[in-house]
């Protein structure tokens, strides 16, 4: 019991699950990024392919506001500024459930905005995983 709220036991357990696989990638990535230095001066923008645009996505939490933002940038293929969008939702959730929630969002907002085709680009690596691994993707019905 947490708040005066009892959660069934499957729920708990895989909250649990979850939280557990979570710091195992955590600590994964640290061991890894701690061996093998990231070397800054080689990240770099790459613009999208000729008539494609690309619509860059990240999250950003505060435990202070308990809140969750998420910014959204669209660039054409010469690397021009095309639109931007910034959102804030409550409350502040785990790192991939917001980043997922960008994505949406993301969609979203490109969808009503009836652009041309475009390349979506993010840095939550336990999002694109999943993103990628699903046998059956489900099209939201906004998409259809």
């Amino acid at each position: 019991m947490w708040n005066e709220v009892i959660d069934a036991q499957v729920y708990v357990v895989e909250r649990a699950k979850t939280m557990l696989h979570d710091w195992q990638d955590a600590h994964r990535f640290h061991n890894t990024s701690c061996a093998q230095p990231r070397q800054e001066g080689n990240v770099k923008w790459i613009k999208p392919t000729e008539r494609r645009f690309k619509c860059n996505i990240d999250a950003s939490f505060s435990q202070l506001s308990n809140r969750v933002g998420i910014g959204v940038c669209i660039m054409d293929d010469t690397g021009t500024f095309v639109l931007a969008e910034t959102e804030w939702f409550t409350p502040v959730c785990e790192v991939h459930v917001g980043e997922a929630l960008g994505l949406l969002s993301a969609l979203e907002w490109v969808h009503q905005l009836h652009l041309g085709p475009i390349d979506f680009e993010l840095n939550a690596k336990k999002v694109l995983i999943v993103f990628h691994l699903q046998v059956r993707i489900v099209i939201p019905q906004f998409l259809t």
